[in-house]
């Protein structure tokens, strides 16, 4: 009997024990490093907003330009490749000699701001992006380039040259030839009209008056006539074996008329030579094979 109620109190013993196992609550979080959320435990229900940046107001206008109106610097005054802002009036109107403005020269003899706007759509950040052309646009017919005979010409003036035979030849004044195109052959309503002169002058002639006689020239011949008026640097060539100087220009007259045209002036024996040529501006490639036609064969008789 005695041994049985040791049974009965060892099952009953490890009744308990099993119920205490099964009832016993689970912990959690005590292997913080077994979770894989690595933040904080004590997250805010609603995480904070970002308070608000006092931005400046910039307005921007249809041309691309902005105004600060909030204060800082603004974006569209400091890019720098806009190089709209710079004179271009002076440059090479014609560009037929490659002129490169040195101005735009930097202290290592590199340009500073250079764009080649045919290798881009975007020739600086923030430009208006250029339009294509319609597939089946129309395809101008390209016009046919002028062609001249030339001829040798003795002038009183005491020069020879060769220039388009068939020209009218004017030397009603002292010291200068001036040969037009005849009326029938007028282009786009302007006569081509060539003008040889020549002076005395000594022998210390240097290239800075060279300068002032074509700077002089311009202003003498865009002072009158013209609605707008574009004047190119003056650069040097040689011409009757001598260096010389010379500048292009390209005008609208009064009346709309398109022109363009070049003044050189050389000195050499004890003399000063100019040759001006005016032309109608969408012919400027013929009209300047005229010009270097005579430059080239220009002599002193």
């Amino acid at each position: 009997m005695k041994h049985q109620w040791k049974m009965i109190l060892c099952l009953m013993m490890a009744l308990l024990m099993l119920s205490s196992c099964t009832q016993a609550p689970k912990q959690q979080g005590q292997f913080a490093e077994a979770t894989q959320f690595l933040g904080p435990t004590d997250l805010p229900t609603d995480p904070p907003t970002n308070p608000p940046v006092d931005l400046p107001n910039t307005n921007i206008g249809d041309d691309g330009t902005g105004t600060s109106t909030g204060g800082g610097d603004n974006i569209f005054n400091m890019n720098p490749y806009d190089l709209t802002g710079d004179d271009q009036t002076g440059l090479d109107a014609i560009n037929e000699e490659d002129y490169i403005d040195t101005g735009l020269n930097n202290q290592d003899g590199g340009l500073s701001a250079y764009v080649d706007d045919s290798q881009t759509y975007h020739p600086y950040a923030g430009s208006t992006p250029i339009p294509l052309i319609p597939v089946d646009a129309p395809t101008p017919t390209p016009r046919p380039s002028l062609s001249f005979i030339y001829g040798s010409y003795a002038a009183a003036i005491g020069v020879s040259f060769e220039a388009p035979v068939g020209w009218i030849v004017d030397e009603s004044v002292s010291d200068v030839i001036i040969l037009s195109e005849p009326i029938e052959q007028i282009k786009e309503g302007q006569q081509c009209i060539i003008r040889i002169s020549t002076m005395p002058v000594d022998n210390t002639y240097s290239e800075d008056d060279l300068k002032t006689e074509v700077l002089t020239r311009l202003d003498d011949i865009g002072s009158s006539g013209f609605d707008e008026w574009k004047p190119s640097y003056t650069s040097t060539r040689y011409m009757m074996g001598t260096k010389g100087v010379y500048a292009n220009y390209t005008g609208s007259l009064l009346d709309g008329t398109e022109v363009g045209g070049r003044i050189h002036y050389v000195s050499s024996e004890s003399a000063l030579y100019g040759v001006e040529i005016v032309f109608p501006r969408g012919y400027k490639d013929d009209y300047l094979n005229i010009f270097t036609k005579i430059r080239e064969s220009l002599t002193a008789i």
